[in-house]
């Protein structure tokens, strides 16, 4: 059996090489990490404070926004209505027990851009905003709204001008229960941007006026991000990193999101919205194009079926479908550890698009770390049928490591290794319980062993234990497969 040794650094678990031949089939060194951790984390305070300027309700709040120096603090109380944008000034808190809201249909409520983008109604270009510092305040709507808060640069490649230094510290953006019409609490399209210690919340929308609903998403900001201590809750993606040019009519962006660090924050669904209209129910965390991710320490819970089988944390990268289209995501370099997962699906790692060709030159997504965290996943979670109840779904990642991972499931299968191989996969000291009497790990068993013909896989599984599965009914060429394993 390989050692691995397990070590607790500042940002949560990383997994550091020891066993020679581990290290080999991997192609690390000693020192190396499995999965890069974000190169950085930002590190978010307020600004020196020189002035502070109080606005009451009934006052101009646009005004005093416009009348923004650096090292003031816009001291807010009361309710305003409108639409407000952020102007380009550095070094500035907004404070309070304010709430903004929207008059109606407009565009987005808080609007930090760069450019002249579809969230703002007016030419703001290279005005960008930096280093403000969001406290206290509430931002809620009063009917559909496309986002909630913007930080919008259009997809600009050019980093010049984007907005960054942006932090909300405990404030709350509030949808409507059961509304339509609601987009994205909060999109984040920039750099150096900080979410902690809030709540977004009752984002969903029946499709009728708009697809989907997110609480957080982002396309195409350049990082680094840190989302900690959060409450997020919505219909389709809790939580969603998406793809430049996942539509026709957004063009594709070379901008990955990059460096993001998502800890101690709970995930979840309102389960008054199973068997409404209010849906495209999706799944709780998902990206579709990032690169340096670290997922720690998260409640992840109520990821039910819907539009999709409810995965707790997905990884499938998603080509753009713009013109030109776009075929170079990846979602690489994740660490996922320490999470608490209660899911149709526990997590789901995809290596590459499925609508990928190889005349596309697609990407392939790599180096995916699990490790240490608790999955309770169900084929009928919170009595809502239609998931396969897996802990673990595999479909053509290249070097995945898991281990350390307590699931108990309902679902036919733990572990399912889908259609595509799976390049330089390890499982090991790990536990699945399936007490109904499931298959433990399935799927053909060539898309995991070099001995069936894939010469060049370099897979391995170790020290897996499988409880509440027959013998008669775990498949014997997984068993063949499995080091050091126990059934009982």
């Amino acid at each position: 059996m390989q050692s691995l040794l397990l070590r607790r650094g500042s940002l949560g678990m990383f997994m550091a090489c020891t066993a020679v031949n581990l290290c080999a089939q991997f192609g690390l060194g000693p020192a190396e990490t499995f999965a890069t951790l974000p190169r950085s984390v930002p590190a978010p305070q307020p600004p020196p404070i020189t002035r502070t300027v109080k606005v009451s309700e009934g006052q101009d709040f646009q005004a005093a926004l416009n009348a923004a120096i650096t090292g003031m603090n816009i001291e807010c109380s009361g309710l305003f209505i409108g639409n407000f944008y952020i102007p380009g000034v550095s070094g500035v808190e907004l404070s309070g027990t304010c709430t903004l809201q929207s008059p109606n249909t407009s565009p987005a409520l808080m609007n930090i851009s760069a450019t002249e983008g579809f969230g703002w109604k007016g030419n703001v270009a290279d005005r960008a905003a930096s280093d403000w510092w969001i406290t206290g305040i509430t931002i809620a709507t009063s009917g559909s709204i496309y986002h909630a808060v913007s930080i919008n640069d259009d997809c600009d490649p050019d980093a010049a001008g984007m907005p960054s230094g942006i932090t909300f510290s405990n404030v709350t953006v509030n949808g409507i229960h059961m509304a339509d019409g609601q987009q994205n609490g909060m999109y984040l399209d920039g750099a150096n941007i900080s979410v902690i210690d809030s709540q977004v919340t009752q984002w969903q929308s029946s499709g009728t006026l708009l697809p989907e609903a997110n609480a957080i998403e982002i396309i195409c900001g350049t990082g680094p991000y840190l989302f900690r201590g959060n409450t997020l809750s919505a219909s389709s993606e809790d939580f969603l990193i998406a793809a430049p040019g996942s539509s026709p009519n957004v063009a594709a962006s070379p901008i990955t999101p990059a460096d993001i660090t998502f800890t101690g924050n709970t995930l979840t669904k309102d389960l008054a919205w199973v068997g409404t209209k209010y849906g495209a129910d999706k799944n709780c965390w998902e990206s579709k194009n990032s690169e340096r991710v670290l997922i720690s320490g998260n409640n992840i819970q109520n990821c039910y079926p819907g539009s999709q089988t409810g995965e707790g944390i997905l990884l499938t990268p998603r080509i753009g479908l713009g013109s030109p289209p776009q075929h170079f995501s990846v979602v690489s370099d994740t660490t996922i550890t320490g999470n608490t997962i209660q899911a149709g699906v526990g997590i789901s790692i995809s290596g590459m698009d499925n609508y990928c060709t190889p005349a596309m030159d697609c990407v392939y997504s790599e180096r995916t770390l699990i490790s240490g965290n608790t999955i309770t996943a169900s084929r009928s979670p919170n009595g809502v049928a239609g998931s396969y109840g897996w802990c673990l779904q595999i479909d053509q990642p290249k070097a995945l490591l898991v281990t350390g991972m307590t699931c108990a499931t309902d679902g036919q299968q733990s572990v399912f290794v889908d259609t595509y191989p799976c390049w330089q996969c390890s499982i090991s000291s790990s536990a699945f319980n399936a007490d109904f009497g499931g298959q433990g790990i399935t799927g053909p068993s060539a898309l995991f062993h070099e001995a069936t013909g894939n010469a060049n896989l370099g897979n391995l599984i170790s020290a897996v234990t499988i409880s509440g599965i027959p013998k008669t009914k775990f498949q014997n060429e997984w068993v063949r497969l499995c080091t050091n394993c126990t059934l009982k």
